[in-house]
């Protein structure tokens, strides 16, 4: 399953309800990533087309989530990059039987981070983008604990955004007539896995450096 830059701005487009004298705009936005040579994979040279598959276009669409959330579309790609496990496991938790005729989710997956925009103005900063320090993937059950965790114990801002509602949308609006997007979902998974099984990550280890950015420490996150 191959798309051309045209059929995947259009299926962004559709996705994000652009309006049409947007478009040149949103498209500039795509040229930019495609500039930063975002996302990996396509292999275009001189005078050729890029050839999208559809966890290209995935890829592309949590790109500009994190673009809505505050993110340039560089540290949106750092993000990504640094921790495609976590856009793996969500896409593959997101499209783990998910219904195409309705757009009703019981068991959504979902990517967050703080965006902290300003914080490279702060006394704090280290060097380090907070964003990517503090990305990782979640179901709804484990997501609404982490949350009264986070808020009771301080932490201060999240944001978060549905991958199960983006991908049935791209599927939608990327192949509204041939009725393929079972197709579509598979592609997505079959990308997704490599990732999955490649990186150990556990919740439960409170040394891993998700915990401790969140915490402070080691030993407060793993309570």
């Amino acid at each position: 399953m191959h798309f051309t830059f045209a059929e995947v701005e259009g299926a962004l487009a559709a996705t994000y309800d652009i309006a049409d004298d947007k478009r040149q705009a949103f498209r500039a936005r795509l040229q930019h990533l495609q500039k930063l040579r975002f996302p990996e994979g396509l292999n275009t040279g001189r005078g050729r087309a890029a050839k999208y598959r559809a966890a290209h276009l995935y890829l592309l669409a949590v790109a500009i989530e994190l673009l809505q959330i505050g993110l340039s579309p560089e540290r949106a790609k750092t993000v990504i990059e640094e921790y495609l496990h976590s856009v793996a496991m969500a896409a593959s938790l997101a499209t783990n039987g998910m219904p195409m005729d309705v757009r009703r989710f019981e068991s959504p997956a979902f990517l967050y981070c703080d965006p902290a925009a300003l914080r490279d103005l702060t006394t704090i900063y280290q060097g380090e983008d907070w964003a990517s320090q503090t990305f990782f993937y979640a179901g709804l059950g484990q997501l609404m604990g982490q949350f009264r965790e986070w808020f009771t114990e301080g932490v201060q801002r999240m944001a978060f955004f549905s991958v199960s509602a983006l991908i049935f949308d791209l599927a939608q609006n990327t192949l509204p007539k041939t009725g393929d997007q079972q197709k579509f979902l598979s592609e997505i998974d079959a990308w997704a896995d490599p990732f999955i099984h490649n990186v150990d990550y556990t919740l439960e280890d409170s040394d891993q450096p998700y915990w401790i950015t969140l915490s402070g420490s080691a030993g407060d996150g793993g309570s």
